[in-house]
């Protein structure tokens, strides 16, 4: 564990990665501190939601088209909830047909909801959103294992590959698809993708390094960008924003003191090895 001394940021555990860098930080005030860092040097990665601010999501059942939403709102509403979104559920094997499903956003604290047993003159059931099979993809960069909400990569389209949101796009649909992420002839939602997470397979942000002492690390996702490329990154962002007074010398201490810990891994790995070859040369030869 370190602290970065500018910024105030302890980071317990940083890696280095194919596509970029997984940053392990100690606290919620750290990892707010760091976005803040990685916002003002425009830099591109990805998160994922704190707990502490995750919604409760539940399924109303028995909820036909009839009743809209607004009034589904409003009789939630009477009964002392708040719900931030309710959403109709769509069947995708059946043309998107409307099912008698509504998928219902409130805070944490109100899960009383599931005692609900009717919305206006329909008997209805409550049950907790069940989880997908499916591997989640970000509609923003096509990658996945994360949520475009908390995203902050350039737009790639699921249909052409190209660099922008994938609801702009105007490639004619008889066209044939490019992948965003292997370049091949289909859309990068594709299951046979080279890119795609295979099942059972481990997800990089479910993995905790080994005998790391910290409770409870924030998980701060990817940067997307190599060492070479964030620091140009950082010099133009800075350069294009005058008026701001974000100090660039803060970022680069903080890469400088990530490269300083993952070559100190590195080399704690690398001298290990040589002590376990050697022990094991002492041992051949005592057998000898």
């Amino acid at each position: 564990m370190f602290l970065i001394e500018h910024n105030k940021i302890k980071v317990t555990n940083s890696k280095n990665l194919r596509q970029g860098i997984k940053i392990l930080v100690h606290s919620v005030e750290d990892f707010r501190n760091l976005i803040k860092i990685l916002d003002h040097g425009a830099f591109e990665y990805y998160t994922y939601q704190l707990p502490e601010e995750k919604e409760l999501k539940v399924v109303v059942r028995g909820v036909f088209e009839e009743l809209k939403t607004e009034s589904i709102i409003n009789d939630l509403r009477s009964r002392g909830f708040h719900p931030t979104e309710v959403v109709r559920m769509r069947s995708y094997r059946n043309n998107r047909k409307i099912l008698p499903l509504v998928l219902v956003k409130l805070p944490q604290n109100e899960g009383n909801i599931y005692n609900l047993k009717n919305i206006g003159y329909l008997s209805v059931s409550v049950e907790p959103l069940k989880k997908s099979n499916r591997t989640g993809q970000c509609f923003r960069c096509q990658l996945f294992g994360h949520n475009e909400k908390f995203c902050t990569s350039k737009f790639r389209c699921v249909k052409c590959g190209e660099s922008h949101d994938s609801r702009s796009c105007t490639k004619p649909k008889e066209s044939k698809p490019t992948c965003a992420n292997c370049k091949g002839e289909h859309p990068a939602s594709y299951r046979g993708c080279v890119f795609y997470p295979k099942k059972n397979a481990p997800i990089i942000r479910k993995v905790n390094a080994p005998n790391m002492k910290f409770t409870n690390p924030i998980k701060l996702g990817l940067i997307y960008l190599s060492y070479a490329q964030m620091a140009a990154e950082c010099s133009s962002a800075s350069a294009s924003k005058t008026s701001n007074k974000f100090d660039t010398k803060n970022v680069e201490h903080l890469l400088a003191s990530l490269t300083q810990t993952l070559s100190t891994q590195i080399a704690t790995i690398i001298g290990e090895l040589f002590r376990t070859i050697n022990n094991n040369n002492n041992n051949n030869s005592c057998l000898s």
